[in-house]
């Protein structure tokens, strides 16, 4: 059962509701398994849930597909205060499976979505909006969904904000959820680097009140960077390439941060940056208003420079300083040049200045610096695809430290001697901070496990100091 003496976490409450039934349905006793998806890309978690019925409680409530669920994971009493980690409400999407496992005995596994994502499917929205493009986003999620987002937290300069000005837009019958996705493509801070908005499993506050978060890469990685960094050597993630269950060093927190296991999967993909204009290409911009032509060269050589303050030395330690070798040529027919001088992709944009008066349209860039922010925070998604890692580990460290997508960790590949399995130092290459950037949480009867997808945006020996401030 889930409450099992040494288990660091219970199912307090699994309350499955429809305005049809009476009175909620209290399922914890009969939960086998709840998955909980975290994306960054994802302004709404999705979770599955298996449940194991012998009573013929479900027969009783006849899942229609309508249905809410609200789930709250709490300590265990039995070794501390039941102090709830999280409380979250979901719809029912589908029932996937439901079969008889016995006389009197059934499975049923169904998938779920958080509640304001099911909702902003009956929504559509044409109307006009002007203001900063995450202000228009705070105010569609807010007017029409009922969600907050929070702007204290530590991952988003709300001193900055998008470096857009404000703009004038049409929705063009879009959901609630598709006009600030299409929002954040746009919204990018001075260096071009993009913004997220995304639901975390820490984002209802014990309310019904759902809060989504908001970061800008530049400032999830600084700040996350300066959080991390100076902790103990405790608080990394360790992981023996020799020992898959080492047994962690005196002063580490127990399992909570051993990587029990790690999966690489298409990683080191430059060719795919390549295609998709990540390493160098060009964008036009013809405006009919102004007949002002532009032209620029994105370079992601270029790009990474200004990103580390202006430093035309090597990157190594710094932001994203391993995604790509930068010494990199290629010779196409006679002629040689680095690859970043090369254009793998042509971009063709067309704009009317002075459509709205003197408010600009949301594709509106007024000079070569805008043009190229259209450009830079597409090449920054493109590299976090390139050195993604899935790791797995003991998920209570997970819960008792707040973690989620959009956090920055610290994780260490420990080498070892093959003799004598002792351990002889850190991989430097592998080492480093990583970016979560999707998350699935297991709960089951008997232990909370996390997996955690990750990309590397910095050696651990990056010097985090004002540098980027000074471009």
């Amino acid at each position: 059962m889930s409450d099992k003496d040494g288990n660091q976490f219970i199912f307090q409450s699994v309350l499955y509701t429809a305005d049809r039934l009476n009175e909620p349905v209290e399922l914890k006793d009969a939960i086998a398994e709840f998955n909980i998806y975290e994306d960054l890309n994802k302004s709404y978690l999705t979770a599955s849930i298996l449940i194991g019925d012998d009573t013929g409680l479900m027969d009783e409530v006849q899942i229609k597909g309508d249905e809410k669920i609200t789930l709250t994971i709490a300590k265990n009493p039995r070794l501390a205060d039941p102090e709830p980690y999280f409380r979250l409400d979901f719809k029912v999407v589908s029932v996937l499976r439901q079969e008889k496992t016995a006389d009197r005995a059934e499975v049923i596994s169904m998938n779920l979505i958080s509640v304001h994502a099911y909702n902003n499917s009956i929504i559509k929205l044409s109307k006009s909006y002007t203001g900063r493009l995450e202000e228009i986003a705070f105010s569609i999620l807010k007017n029409f969904l009922n969600v907050q987002i929070t702007k204290s937290d530590k991952r988003y300069d709300s001193t900055q904000g998008s470096e857009q000005e404000p703009v004038k837009i049409l929705i063009p019958y879009l959901s609630p959820l598709e006009t600030v996705e299409w929002l954040t493509e746009r919204a990018t801070d001075r260096w071009g680097t993009p913004f997220f908005i995304w639901a975390s499993i820490w984002g209802q506050d014990m309310t019904e009140t759902t809060t989504l978060r908001l970061g800008n890469f530049m400032t999830m990685v600084t700040e996350g960077i300066d959080a991390v960094a100076p902790q103990p050597l405790e608080d990394d993630f360790i992981y023996s390439m020799v020992q898959t269950n080492i047994k962690a060093p005196e002063g580490y927190k127990g399992a909570m941060r051993i990587i029990k296991n790690i999966k690489f999967t298409n990683i080191e993909n430059t060719l795919k940056m390549i295609r998709e204009g990540a390493v160098g290409s060009t964008i036009s911009n013809l405006d009919t208003y102004t007949s002002q032509d532009m032209t620029k060269h994105y370079s992601i050589k270029q790009f990474l420079t200004t990103l580390n303050g202006g430093d035309e030395l090597s990157s190594t330690g710094k932001i994203l300083g391993t995604v790509y070798d930068q010494q990199d040529q290629l010779t196409i027919g006679d002629e040689t040049r680095y690859t970043a001088e090369w254009s793998a992709r042509q971009r063709n944009t067309v704009t009317s200045y002075g459509t709205y008066g003197t408010v600009n349209s949301i594709h509106d860039a007024i000079d070569a610096s805008s043009l190229l922010n259209k450009v830079r925070p597409l090449a920054i998604r493109s590299m976090l695809q390139r050195n993604k890692l899935e790791i797995e580990t003991d998920g209570i460290g997970i819960l008792e430290d707040k973690l989620s997508v959009g956090d920055i960790i610290k994780v260490r590949f420990v080498t070892e001697d093959t003799a004598s399995k002792t351990l002889t130092g850190s991989n430097e290459e592998r080492s480093g901070f990583y970016l979560i950037q999707n998350c699935r949480h297991i709960f089951s009867r008997e232990r909370h496990n996390a997996i955690l997808m990750i990309c590397k945006v910095a050696q651990t020996n990056i010097v985090n100091d004002s540098s980027v401030e000074n471009n």
